[in-house]
């Protein structure tokens, strides 16, 4: 997929929406971008649905999101991902996961 100058100016407003903890409106931002192969907004996608925020906690519709994600190229293993959204939930940084789910 080509990814346009407007997909990034979507990507980027989801990111900002779900750093204020704007959660739904960053998933209504992403998902077409993400059904429309956007390997970054898959994983945040994924994001979302792992941790339950403006979506139903669904770990088969995160773990399915994160799939797309490692198929277009998403470099770290959707496990270690779930890993590290665990670690931050943990020390209650959960917002945290959108810094460094936009590299």
């Amino acid at each position: 997929m080509y990814i346009t100058e407007p997909d990034e100016i979507i990507f980027a407003s989801g990111l900002s929406a779900a750093r204020e903890g704007r959660y739904k409106d960053a998933y209504a931002m992403w998902l077409p971008l993400a059904i429309n192969d956007h390997r970054l907004a898959q994983r945040n996608i994924g994001c979302l649905f792992y941790l339950g925020l403006g979506v139903a906690r669904d770990l088969r519709e995160a773990a399915d999101w994160m799939a797309r994600a490692a198929s277009r190229g998403q470099e770290e293993d959707p496990v270690a991902v779930f890993r590290r959204i665990d670690h931050l939930e943990a020390v209650g940084k959960h917002g945290a996961v959108f810094s460094w789910a936009a590299a």
